[in-house]
């Protein structure tokens, strides 16, 4: 949102509702919310890399879907 919008506000407080971090938790995936990024991350052993890259591609498909339905709500 351009900085002095209107809906900045909302749309932040929406961003970093409860529904982020559920998915983050949901998916196993430690993260950190700052005010215009968000990081995630999460380790494992070289052998569970595969997994872990699923995981976190559902994570970040998941979190996709839940902004696009915040921005065309």
């Amino acid at each position: 949102m351009p900085q002095g919008s209107g809906l900045g506000p909302t749309q932040f407080i929406a961003y970093t509702e409860n529904t982020t971090t559920d998915i983050f938790q949901k998916h196993g995936i430690q993260y950190h919310l700052f005010a215009d990024d968000t990081q995630m991350y999460s380790f494992s052993q070289v052998r569970d890399a595969p997994a872990l890259l699923s995981r976190l591609s559902d994570c970040i498909g998941e979190l996709a879907t839940s902004y696009a339905s915040i921005v065309f709500s």
